[in-house]
């Protein structure tokens, strides 16, 4: 899900150690004494933890929300990390360009929330949700254009290509006759 041929390092470290629940939340620096406030910097509603910074969010779970319908996804995120990291792992298979984009995607999605977090947390610049869903899909352009990924010759292969708009090579399924 994080490492995978074609991942982006940065991406691929910062959703390992999301996966692990290793990030640097403001709840873990309250619970060490390091900080007075624990409220995330991207909604200001609540404390911030990895349940809520990627799954309940207000402005994260929006910008997921764009992603797993541009992914073909038409469903409510889970407010668990782990439900929403074991429903990513059901469905976003090993192998193809198809999953490797939704890898991506999923990979993205970690980083730019946490780039985002910190950008608000150490600067006084933020980006709105708009900003980061492209510079998710941006990346994951870029990347998939990059790594010249094929897949089988389908239609839902042809029309998941389209809606992130690359392209890859589309090969013809064999058909071996039997004599």
């Amino acid at each position: 899900m994080v490492w995978f041929k074609g991942h982006i390092p940065r991406h691929s470290f910062i959703g390992w150690l999301a996966l692990h629940r290793s990030l640097k939340t403001r709840k873990k620096l309250l619970q060490w004494g390091c900080i007075e406030d624990a409220q995330c910097f991207l909604c200001m509603e609540t404390i911030e933890d990895e349940d809520h910074l990627f799954c309940s969010c207000s402005f994260s779970s929006t910008i997921w929300q764009g992603i797993l319908l541009i992914l073909g996804y038409y469903r409510n995120c889970s407010l668990s990390w782990e439900n929403e990291v074991k429903w990513c792992c059901d469905n976003f298979g090993s192998g193809g360009a198809v999953n490797t984009i939704k890898k991506l995607a999923f990979n993205s999605f970690i980083y730019h929330i946490w780039k985002e977090r910190n950008k608000r947390l150490f600067s006084t610049h933020s980006n709105s949700m708009d900003v980061v869903s492209f510079d998710i899909v941006a990346d994951v352009r870029l990347k998939v254009e990059a790594l010249g990924l094929s897949d089988v010759d389908t239609a839902t292969v042809k029309s998941f290509l389209d809606r992130w708009n690359v392209s890859c090579q589309l090969l013809k399924k064999k058909v071996i006759a039997c004599t």
